[in-house]
């Protein structure tokens, strides 16, 4: 081989056989390929074409003309470049240049991508395990970031800084591209350099952004780039209308799926978990950006895209379950804390923080509808009771800011006063006050469970918050009200890792046991006639799986995941010993639990799984 790309021909004979193949330097008769040869048997000329065999020739000249026209093979800055082609145009072994050069070809995320879009441009059957990047470094190089970036204000300079140096290397239009895969603001050192192009450069690059196909994120950064630029207005308005509308639901349904996926696939990535958490989202969102914009192009539907990553996610346990960073999880950018209509809020206070002009009366009343229940109420959407203001920003994001000032524009301002930040504190204050007098007002609990959750509680709430759950009794709520008892004793259960209060833990866990043991006693035949309790808490097994939950959320108050296993066990030993409806419910659990989880958790969990199947 090293002979012919040298120019000389070079004859072999293959191992069992006794007819010679001569390879020949230069193209075929056809003008293809770098070296052909005549097949022994069939008499077809074979071309070979693969610049890499260049590495082969004797010239270094040679060696570095098809390494540099070969960049994407490196994926790197022009620095970084110079010193790897160096590096391998000087190595005195071929087949150790070829080796080393392969090495990048493999972490290249360009050729990544590329070779992606050839799979479903050609309708080729395309595994799960192939829609991860093949290398978690060369992932960051391909956005020219490192890990060491620190978050929030430094990232967002950090990727400005990126983009001015990718500018040097690259056309705007790839540019561009490149870095509205983020839910953080397009840099601004970009959009400046599309203002100063000329007007003929300025309407061919933005006529060539609006042909391209977009994800749901990266239409909110199009309207953005047009309003600044000072495009046509109705072009801006048109790719609002194609979010705000039932297509632009079902893509946003489309990109969350794959978003989840992205999120719990690269959190088992060994490589990933050592990344601060800003990286991490940062990488999460632009490769499931990448994804998205691959699918759409080769003709992927998004019914077809939530069906399939439907299947991936539910068919293996979150990585999250048990080894659950508090921080990542509790950040406005985890795919948990975002939904479509907190998408459309954020993205529109992002488009419109300088451009007034944009919502029109036709536009803010299809926005209303958008955002407000499908009733005769017409009062806000029920995710927007969530209070963002809670969750850290790693990313210094546009998403999860104060909603106020926009929703005003589409929503009573009493209403749009309500769900500020300083509007729904005031609404858990009022619901705390509500409890200490009065402690089975199912209001109250719903509106802790829909404004905090599982957040941290306001830094003034929290002495409140600990006495209120600790003088609870919460089996009295549950005979009272099934639905009254779920949300109370829920709430308590998802705020004991905030709280970290030994004492009320062990309240609630004894609590957990007692509610099981009143269950045990009932007769469910006649729950599920009675039309006062929802469908959800008039059966067993529904009743189980809500246990099974609250088990779960005073489990992982521990510091470890293996911590997190042995007290969630010990919790179901004693649920089971206390209602044997419990035993098939949680079968099917610790089964997928033993199967997936890693083994240094999942060891735990036989003995009860033993246990399960012999009862």
């Amino acid at each position: 081989m090293k002979e012919v790309i040298n120019g000389k021909e070079s004859t072999i004979i293959p191992i069992r056989s006794e007819r010679k193949i001569t390879f020949i330097p230069g193209a075929n008769s056809k003008g293809n390929g770098d070296f052909h040869f005549i097949h022994p048997e069939t008499g077809k000329v074979i071309p070979v074409s693969d610049p890499i065999i260049y590495l082969l020739h004797d010239s270094i000249q040679k060696r570095e003309s098809v390494l540099r026209k070969n960049k994407d093979w490196f994926d790197c800055p022009p620095e970084s470049l110079n010193k790897i082609i160096a590096e391998i145009v000087s190595i005195k072994d071929p087949i150790q240049r070829i080796e080393k050069t392969e090495k990048w070809r493999k972490a290249s995320t360009i050729l990544y991508y590329r070779d992606i879009h050839r799979t479903l441009r050609e309708r080729e059957e395309i595994t799960i395990d192939k829609l991860l990047p093949p290398n978690a470094e060369g992932l960051l190089r391909h956005y020219r970031i490192t890990s060491e970036v620190e978050k929030g204000g430094d990232f967002l300079n950090a990727i400005e800084h990126a983009a001015v140096n990718f500018m040097r290397e690259e056309k705007l239009l790839i540019v561009i591209d490149r870095y509205i895969a983020f839910p953080i603001p397009i840099p601004m050192k970009v959009i400046n350099a599309i203002k100063n192009l000329s007007k003929k450069k300025r309407n061919k690059l933005i006529n060539d952004l609006i042909r391209s196909p977009h994800s749901p994120l990266s239409k909110f950064h199009l309207i953005y780039l047009l309003l600044q630029c000072n495009h046509d207005i109705n072009v801006a308005k048109r790719f609002l209308l194609d979010i705000l509308s039932d297509e632009g639901q079902k893509e946003f349904d489309a990109f969350w799926a794959v978003l989840d996926w992205v999120n719990s696939e690269f959190n088992r990535w060994t490589e990933v978990k050592k990344w601060p958490e800003h990286i991490r989202f940062a990488m999460v969102w632009a490769h499931t950006h990448r994804l998205y914009i691959l699918f759409k192009s080769g003709g992927v539907t998004d019914d077809s895209i939530i069906r399939s990553f439907h299947i991936y996610s539910s068919a293996i346990i979150s990585s999250e379950t048990f080894a659950r960073k508090q921080d990542y999880w509790f950040d406005v950018a985890h795919p948990r804390n975002i939904n479509y209509i907190s998408l459309i809020i954020d993205g529109i206070n992002y488009i419109t923080d300088n451009n007034k002009s944009l919502i029109s009366q036709d536009l803010k009343e299809i926005i209303n509808s958008r955002i407000s229940k499908d009733d005769e109420t017409k009062l806000p959407d029920l995710s927007l009771l969530k209070d963002s203001s809670r969750l850290s920003n790693f990313l210094n994001s546009f998403l999860g800011f104060s909603r106020d000032r926009i929703l005003s524009k589409f929503i009573d301002f009493k209403d749009a006063q309500l769900l500020s930040y300083e509007g729904l504190k005031e609404l858990v204050k009022s619901a705390l006050n509500k409890l200490e007098n009065q402690n089975d007002n199912i209001k109250s609990w719903f509106l802790l469970h829909a404004i905090i959750g599982d957040s941290s509680i306001y830094n003034n709430l929290v002495d409140q918050v600990k006495i209120i759950l600790y003088r609870i009794n919460y089996l009295d709520l549950f005979k009272k009200d099934t639905s009254l008892g779920i949300y109370s004793i829920g709430f308590a259960c998802q705020q004991l890792h905030n709280l970290n209060n030994e004492e009320l833990k062990l309240k609630i866990k004894d609590q957990l046991y007692q509610i099981a043991e009143y269950f045990s006693t009932l007769d469910f035949s006649q729950l599920e006639n009675d039309t006062n309790i929802p469908e959800e808490f008039s059966k067993p097994d529904k009743i189980c799986y809500k246990l099974i939950e609250m088990a779960y959320n005073i489990s992982i108050t521990n510091d470890s995941p293996e911590e997190a296993i042995i007290e969630f066990i010990d919790i179901l030993r004693k649920l089971i010993d206390t209602w044997k409806v419990f035993i098939p419910e949680t079968k099917n659990i610790i089964q997928r639990l033993c199967e997936e989880l890693p083994i240094t958790q999942s060891q735990h969990l036989w003995k009860l799984l033993v246990r399960l199947r012999a009862e």
